[in-house]
């Protein structure tokens, strides 16, 4: 969400942001710059499907910390990806609750919240109000996708100073994790030819 935080502040008060970078904020979901664009009963439709399946999101919970810790780390060394850095991150990811057990900080009915408000966001008309200049970090994945592309390329359409950084191999909300070092120098040089 921190791209979309990042923008709505660039928008809303340029004058408090000298630039920005953004992972995220690269397509609409719905609509002509979404993931997914049809009629109207088309699009409800597509709503009420993913509704169910947040619905159906299990919350999880785990006795101790490190029970969970050790579930991502299994999972993230079979994908070639675990690091220390994830570590830091999942640390971070559980609350407690009053039994002693933890479970997610994210919790389910504030995802199903928050996801069903993205839905109807439309970042060209936060890109229209931006004046400073825009990295954009696609994922690899991303960077594949020919929609995203698209959007992508209409919302720099919008902007008047702007970059497009492809790291490869990265994954979307995993890159500041996945690749700190490479992410951090991309960063430090867009900021740098910015900081002004």
């Amino acid at each position: 969400m921190g791209a979309e935080i990042g923008l709505s502040l660039a928008a809303s008060h340029p004058e408090l942001v000298l630039s920005l970078i953004c992972e995220g904020a690269l397509y609409n979901e719905f609509g002509e710059y979404g993931l997914f664009n049809g009629t109207e009963e088309e699009i409800e439709h597509k709503k009420e499907v993913m509704r169910t399946v947040l619905a159906e999101r299990e919350e999880r919970v785990f006795k101790t910390k490190e029970e969970y810790i050790e579930e991502q780390r299994v999972e993230l060394i079979q994908q070639g990806l675990w690091n220390e850095y994830f570590l830091a991150f999942f640390e971070h990811n559980l609350q407690q609750m009053q039994n002693g057990n933890f479970t997610y900080c994210y919790l389910n009915h504030v995802r199903t919240e928050y996801i069903q408000k993205y839905w109807d966001v439309k970042f060209e008309q936060y890109y229209k109000k931006v004046k400073c200049p825009i990295l954009f970090l696609p994922s690899e994945e991303e960077w594949k996708d020919e929609r995203i592309r698209s959007s992508l390329s209409a919302f720099t359409g919008l902007l008047n100073t702007y970059e497009i950084e492809h790291i490869e191999n990265s994954i979307h909300a995993y890159v500041w994790m996945q690749l700190p070092l490479t992410a951090g120098e991309v960063a430090k040089k867009f900021i740098s030819k910015h900081d002004e």
